[in-house]
């Protein structure tokens, strides 16, 4: 009896707990999280966050917080007053002095901070506002005069940088174009710059960053701006690709890493010019980067073949060009690469050793004509006039890759015989005579590019012509 009776107490306790921990959720209403998990130490409830007070700054007294945005109203009997000098480009000047003057007195004044603003507060009234700018930066704050009002408390100045008393860059003499020099500036901004009917009015611009610029003439009579090239090459016609002329008085310009300075290399200089439509007067050029610029092809790195060779040539010194054998162009011909000695043999791999022609005109060229050298065209030329590497697309026009021969070209012209001017034949050669030969249409035989002259009229076969350069010894 006694067991069903203490059977029946535990049951009884956890009916009372249940029921205790069911009241508690209904009536906690103080939940207490003493271990910080989170949840209340009475009823187990989630415990929301408590979010911290503001405590309101309200630094640049615009009335509104400055953490939360909250309103913030200042019971001085005053009220809120504010200039921004914007640059015209989407940012402002700092330091430029602000005065606010009643009936010619002034009545205070202080610098706009490091975003261009200035706030202050004034009785309710009409303040004239006089800018001041201390660090010779030659702004202009436009014309007429400026004020702020009880219904207009918040002014906006647009400055711009007077730019006729700029460094000037000598230019070439035209005319379409009366001045021989122009003022120079750089980077972004906003200037002021004059416009007539009668000529072009030019300034040099050169950027300091890559991006897409936009270039915009602002005035009430309206101009015409043109690209016309650089100070020493001058053009009278818009240079402006047809996709970036936006308007009568904006262009875009797409400045890339090639047109900043490089070590000792100078920035592309552009020449922009304007003029009026209508009258002449003054107005604002307006330089602002818009985008980033696309990565051109010329930017991408290349992919440079390796420059491992064979080594020393085994051959006599006294080994003339006329000991060369190059390939009968008409007919097909087996290269076989022999892994033995590493070289490359024609017909199997234990047939003569295959050289390439790197200093003289193959026979297989069409014999110099006129005044023209015997060796007019050598491998070795075109790497020494040129990068001798290819941009490659796909058959849809898609870029692909960009491959360099130049280090193997070179480090097969350094070991290659001084009198015949051959060298074994590499797996590098082959690949850059091949690619670089079809993209410059040597063996187009469609088209007056392909370099065999009258020699492409006996048979040359299209497959085997970049053998051309291909020679064994007799």
């Amino acid at each position: 009896m006694k067991k069903y009776l203490k059977i029946a107490s535990v049951i009884l306790c956890v009916l009372v707990l249940v029921i205790a921990m069911v009241a508690c959720n209904e009536k906690c209403t103080e939940h207490v999280d003493n271990d910080s998990d989170k949840l209340c130490d009475v009823c187990g409830e989630s415990m929301p966050e408590t979010p911290a007070q503001c405590t309101h700054v309200d630094k640049n007294l615009d009335e509104k917080c400055d953490v939360c945005g909250e309103d913030q109203p200042l019971n001085d009997g005053k009220h809120t007053y504010s200039v921004f000098v914007s640059n015209g480009i989407g940012g402002g000047y700092a330091d430029v002095i602000v005065e606010f003057h009643k009936d010619g007195q002034r009545v205070t004044m202080q610098p706009t901070d490091v975003n261009g603003y200035v706030y202050t507060r004034l009785a309710l009234d009409k303040y004239d506002v006089v800018l001041v700018d201390t660090l010779s930066r030659k702004l202009s704050f436009g014309e007429g005069e400026l004020e702020v009002t009880p219904t207009k408390k918040n002014l906006v100045v647009e400055a711009s940088v007077i730019i006729a008393s700029n460094e000037k860059v000598g230019l070439m003499e035209c005319d379409f174009i009366e001045v021989k020099e122009a003022p120079f500036v750089k980077g972004e901004g906003s200037f002021v710059m004059s416009s007539t009917t009668t000529t072009i009015t030019p300034i040099v611009w050169v950027a300091e960053k890559t991006g897409i610029y936009s270039i915009t003439f602002e005035s009430n009579f309206g101009v015409y701006l043109t690209y016309n090239g650089g100070p020493l090459q001058l053009y009278e016609q818009n240079l402006a690709n047809e996709e970036d002329i936006v308007a009568d008085n904006q262009i875009k310009m797409t400045i890339r890493a090639m047109n900043l300075p490089h070590g000792e290399s100078e920035a592309t200089p552009y020449v922009f010019g304007v003029k009026s439509k209508v009258s002449a007067g003054n107005g604002i050029l307006k330089i602002k980067k818009i985008a980033e610029a696309p990565i051109s092809l010329e930017e991408l790195p290349w992919n440079y073949y390796p420059a491992n060779i064979p080594g020393d040539l085994n051959l006599p010194e006294e080994l003339a060009e006329s000991d060369l054998s190059y390939f009968n162009l008409t007919q097909a011909h087996e290269l076989v690469y022999n892994e033995t000695d590493g070289l490359y043999h024609l017909g199997n791999k234990d047939g003569k050793v295959v050289y390439i022609q790197l200093k003289h005109t193959p026979t297989t060229m069409p014999s110099a004509t006129g005044d023209e050298p015997k060796d007019y065209f050598t491998l070795e030329a075109l790497a020494n006039n040129g990068h001798f590497g290819v941009y490659i697309f796909d058959e849809d026009g898609n870029f692909v890759e960009k491959n360099s021969y130049q280090e193997h070209i070179f480090a097969c012209l350094e070991k290659a015989h001084e009198t015949a001017g051959i060298y074994y034949l590499t797996s590098g050669m082959i690949k850059g005579i091949q690619e670089y030969g079809t993209v410059n249409k040597w063996w187009d035989f469609d088209t007056e590019r392909h370099i065999f002259g009258e020699k492409a009229g006996v048979s040359v076969l299209e497959e085997y012509a970049w053998m051309f350069c291909l020679c064994t010894i007799d």
